[in-house]
């Protein structure tokens, strides 16, 4: 079944498939702290990973079909872009709560005022004719159209912009924990958008694809380390 494949699709989907699987158990991970510490913006934080992988879903699940029966699985770009705004909500809500709580509703009325009526745009774009947001041309890539490029370079911009803020406000405590995971953190935002420049901007080829998926992937695994360092990372770091 593989043999379907060529040698790009087949790193498509692996790394796809990688991507998704580590998100989604740091996401699930970060959700069961908030059953400890019943702080409702964990619930977001966790949330916000797991919904900014979605764009890699549909190339996750068309990877284990190609693998399991020879096939694509027909899914439709739906799954990959109808999370990314629920995403950004779920970020912003996290960082306006945790970093500027006086102005925490002004700042998610900001974001809502954007995030909302493009979601129920894209969905009734997915209805009518999904063309208007992005073409398939492969089982692992899309496509998107300026109006929802537009969009994606605002969720880049927006991430960044918040996370280095968050991140260099979390390094500007006297808690050593909180500073490494503010570093911790600063890397994965900023890894996550080289790795979406990379993917923007550069030809897909063997090279530009390991690269920016290993940024990917580490962004991920960073983010966690922001949220959720293990003991074991914090006594190896932090030296008493």
């Amino acid at each position: 079944m593989i043999a379907n494949l060529s040698e790009l699709e087949f790193l498509q989907g692996l790394f796809a498939l990688i991507f998704a699987i580590i998100s989604v158990i740091i996401g699930v991970r970060i959700l069961l702290k908030y059953m400890s510490l019943k702080q409702p913006e964990y619930i977001t934080i966790g949330l916000t990973w797991i919904f900014m992988s979605s764009g890699w879903w549909r190339a996750c699940v068309n990877f284990i079909f190609f693998l399991i029966f020879g096939v694509s699985s027909g899914l439709g770009i739906a799954v990959d872009v109808i999370f990314l705004p629920v995403a950004l909500m779920c970020w912003i809500y996290s960082f306006s709560h945790l970093i500027y709580p006086d102005s925490e509703k002004k700042i998610v009325l900001a974001f809502g005022a954007i995030c909302i009526p493009v979601e129920i745009i894209t969905i009734i774009f997915l209805i009518i004719q999904p063309e208007l947001i992005a073409t398939a041309p492969t089982p692992f890539n899309n496509e998107f159209t300026l109006f929802f490029m537009i969009f994606l370079i605002f969720i880049l911009l927006s991430t960044l912009i918040t996370g280095v803020i968050f991140a260099v406000k979390s390094m500007g405590y006297e808690n050593k924990k909180i500073q490494w995971r503010g570093r911790f953190l600063l890397i994965a935002f900023i890894s996550f958008v080289i790795s979406a420049v990379i993917d923007a901007i550069f030809p897909i080829t063997a090279l530009t694809l390991v690269l920016a998926r290993v940024l990917l992937i580490s962004s991920a695994i960073e983010y966690y380390l922001g949220f959720h360092m293990p003991e074991g990372i914090t006594k190896l770091l932090i030296k008493e």
